[in-house]
């Protein structure tokens, strides 16, 4: 997309922004900090200030700004060459798609098959297909309107209502809307969690990924409503070992490095619940978890990419931890390894969840050695951080408030460092 496209479609949110306040071209200019003349980047390359600013007129999220600013043309379905697909076909594209890891190309191919469905599991296989594709493109807001959008079809078959029920939960954990991602998947698990054990493999992959995603949701939970922080440890572990047990069985039957992956992610997981209930000390368990890094020094060198992304949440596991537990310089040490380790596993995976936690946890580290002295530190960013945290902050509005925080900081300490030269 060349720049002229970009700064015709900037124009054109410049202009709805204008409209939906009611204001002149110069009360806008006022409002965005820039000239009535030059409102729009001559570039076509926006900058985080610009966005945050256009995504409050609008009363957007800075990430839907960034959305239709970047949106690739013909984005609708993937290049056809003229050529007709059924929806079969389109469904073996999807799967392709998904195997490779190509979420834009997922995403074009769902829309497609959408028009080309002709029953109601065929719309709900689609927008199954979409909650994926906004997945993997670190767009959560979008999977969970996709999901929700799924579930309004009538005549759906248990299967798909099943499916998109549980990826609706996922989206509400990933965006830590944690009651109502605790309550669907507890649901979930008590009609579907345990399948004999001779049921296909399908029925025991989505008991194991309930049970995961119940587990992770009461591991969240346990920091947060402390009231019940052992009764939901106590599930926790129930839930986590159980998917950690079916995940491993699943991969040594397919030979399946995602599955083993997906079950190192609940090993790990384990021990931050563990931590909590005393099994094993804080110090043990941050310790097995940095230990564990070794195979991933350069995270780029690792194949599976569910195996990769599980040393990245080992990492937000054993910030969780040491945040909770350690004090002093090992409490430092600790977040600092796991938090650099993450990003890099990130950035290699492109995972916006992933990063969020990463940012938090270093922040939340931040604070916790500053508040103490009753003296103001800010959290100095490099100008590269300050866009990752706008864009993190249109993916997930529960990050907002601390995005404005660490952004209003590092904006002090940019001007300050200017004021001295």
């Amino acid at each position: 997309m060349g720049a002229d496209t970009r700064r015709a479609r900037i124009e054109n949110l410049i202009e709805l922004a204008r409209l939906s306040k009611g204001w002149s071209q110069s009360q806008l200019a006022d409002f965005m900090g820039r000239s009535p003349g030059r409102l729009c980047p001559a570039s076509g390359n926006p900058k985080s200030d610009f966005i945050m600013k256009l995504a409050e007129v609008l009363g957007w999220t800075p990430g839907e700004v960034l959305e239709v600013i970047w949106e690739q043309e013909g984005s609708g379905g993937p290049k056809t060459n003229g050529v007709s697909y059924s929806f079969d076909q389109l469904f073996d594209q999807a799967l392709e798609a998904v195997e490779a890891g190509r979420h834009q190309e997922l995403l074009r191919i769902a829309r497609l098959a959408r028009e080309s469905a002709r029953t109601p599991d065929q719309i709900a296989c689609a927008y199954n297909f979409e909650v994926g594709a906004w997945d993997g493109l670190g767009r959560y807001l979008n999977a969970l309107e996709a999901a929700q959008k799924g579930l309004e079809i009538p005549n759906l078959d248990a299967r798909w209502r099943c499916r998109l029920q549980a990826n609706l939960a996922n989206a509400l954990y990933t965006l830590w809307r944690l009651p109502g991602a605790l309550g669907l998947a507890d649901l979930l698990v008590r009609r579907h969690g345990r399948p004999e054990a001779e049921a296909d493999e399908e029925a025991r992959e989505f008991a194991a990924f309930l049970h995961y995603l119940r587990g992770n949701t009461l591991r969240r939970l346990m920091r947060v409503e402390m009231d019940d922080r052992l009764a939901h440890a106590t599930q926790a572990r129930e839930d986590l070992a159980w998917a950690m047990s079916t995940y491993e069985d699943l991969a040594a039957m397919k030979g399946s490095s995602r599955y083993a992956g997906i079950a190192r992610t609940c090993e790990a997981a384990l021990l931050e619940v563990r931590s909590e209930l005393g099994d094993l000390s804080a110090e043990d368990a941050v310790t097995e978890l940095a230990e564990s890094l070794d195979a991933v020094i350069d995270p780029s060198e690792v194949a599976c990419g569910d195996l990769l992304e599980s040393y990245g949440w080992s990492c937000v596991f054993g910030s969780n931890i040491a945040l909770s537990s350690l004090r002093g310089p090992e409490l430092q040490r600790s977040v600092d390894l796991f938090v650099q380790k993450a990003l890099e596993i990130a950035d290699v995976l492109d995972n916006w969840a992933l990063r969020e936690r990463a940012i938090t946890l270093q922040y939340e580290l931040h604070r916790m050695l500053v508040e103490p002295t009753g003296l103001r530190f800010d959290f100095v960013v490099e100008e590269e951080t300050r866009n990752l945290v706008a864009q993190t902050m249109g993916r997930f509005p529960g990050f907002r408030p601390v995005g404005w925080r660490i952004l209003n900081s590092a904006s002090v300490a940019r001007k300050s460092q200017e004021a001295r030269r």
